[in-house]
C-alpha cells in the first residue's frame, strides 16, 4: 500500500511537472499581464510551480493548469499588497518630500533621499520593542488595530497610542 501511495505521488509530481513545462510560458504572459512588471513574471512563475510541488498530495485538484494559474494570480495578488505595505510607511511623509523622492532631480537630491530612508529606518528600528512591532504590523503589514490588541494581549488604547508615538518619533526622526 505504501509502495503504491508513493508511486502515485511521483506520478502526480511528474504529471506537475509536465504541465507546468507545458504551460509555462502562457503563465509568464499572464503573470507578466498580472504584475505590470515583465522582469518579474518568471520568477514568480517559477515561485508559483514550487509552491505548488510542496502541497504533496495533488491527487484532488483535477486541472493542474488552472491550479497553477490560480497560484499565480495568488502570488500576483500578495506582490501588489506587499508593494502597497512598503509604500505605506511613506503616508506620514510630507506630500513634498514623497514628490522629492519620486522625481529624484539630481544626484545630490537622490542622496538626501537616501538618507532620508535611512534615518526613518534608524527611527523605526530605535523604537521600543514592542511599540516597533506595533507600528510595523499596522503601517507594513497592514493588520487592523483591534488584531494588534489581541496578538499582544494589550487595550485598544494601548495599541493607538503606542501607534501615535511612533509616528511622533518618526516624523522627529526625519526632520532632524
Amino acid at each position: 500500500m505504501s509502495d503504491f501511495s508513493s508511486q502515485t505521488l511521483a506520478s502526480l509530481s511528474t504529471r506537475l511537472e509536465t504541465v507546468f513545462e507545458d504551460h509555462r510560458q502562457e503563465l509568464t504572459r499572464y503573470a507578466s499581464l498580472r504584475l505590470g512588471v515583465p522582469d518579474l513574471a518568471a520568477d514568480l512563475v517559477q515561485e508559483a510551480f514550487l509552491k505548488a510541488s510542496s502541497i504533496g498530495d495533488l491527487s484532488q485538484i483535477e486541472n493542474l493548469r488552472a491550479f497553477l494559474y490560480r497560484v499565480v494570480t495568488n502570488l500576483a495578488t500578495d506582490h501588489h499588497r506587499k508593494t502597497k505595505r512598503n509604500r505605506r510607511i511613506f503616508t506620514d511623509v510630507p506630500e513634498d518630500r514623497v514628490a522629492s523622492v519620486a522625481s529624484s532631480e539630481t544626484p545630490d537630491q537622490q542622496l538626501i533621499n537616501e538618507e532620508q530612508v535611512q534615518r526613518l529606518t534608524r527611527a523605526i528600528q530605535s523604537l521600543p520593542p514592542q511599540t516597533r512591532e506595533i507600528f510595523i504590523l499596522f503601517k507594513l503589514e497592514e493588520w487592523k488595530q483591534k488584531d494588534i490588541a489581541a496578538h499582544f494581549k494589550v487595550s485598544l488604547s494601548t495599541v493607538e497610542k503606542k501607534i501615535k508615538q511612533a509616528i511622533i518619533h518618526c516624523k522627529k526622526h526625519l526632520s532632524e
